[in-house]
């Protein structure tokens, strides 16, 4: 990982607040697609229509999401057509549809939050 966007010379990842400017989006490369995410044995179903019933529901509002909570958007609450992970300092990652690229997004530019779930 070194060399790449975000990844200090020693491995360490940079605050991510310093990595996006004010009014874009920073690209991600997503290694192996990965379909499920098992991250220190938590996992996670693989689609939107699951996820929306993984861990436990949260407020939406921005000041209440923690780092690894999922927003789901677009839709409705029922059922939700795009999620994405917040990774704190009110950022989040989301493909925005197939075929592109993982992007680092403010989460208040995200549309509306129709849910919030918090895995852990």
């Amino acid at each position: 990982m070194r060399g790449e966007a975000g990844v200090g010379s020693a491995g360490r990842v940079a605050d991510p607040a310093a990595q996006v400017p004010e009014d874009s989006v920073q690209p991600v490369r997503d290694p192996g697609h990965a379909r499920q995410v098992d991250v220190a044995s938590i996992q996670i179903s693989r689609t939107t229509y699951t996820q929306i019933h993984d861990g436990r529901a949260v407020p939406t509002n921005a000041r209440a999401l923690q780092p690894g909570d999922l927003v789901f958007t677009e839709g409705s609450a029922a059922r939700p057509e795009h999620v994405a992970m917040t990774i704190g300092h009110g950022l989040l990652v989301h493909a925005p549809r197939p075929g592109r690229v993982i992007e680092v997004a403010k989460v208040a530019m995200h549309g509306i939050h129709l849910v919030a779930r918090r895995i852990v």
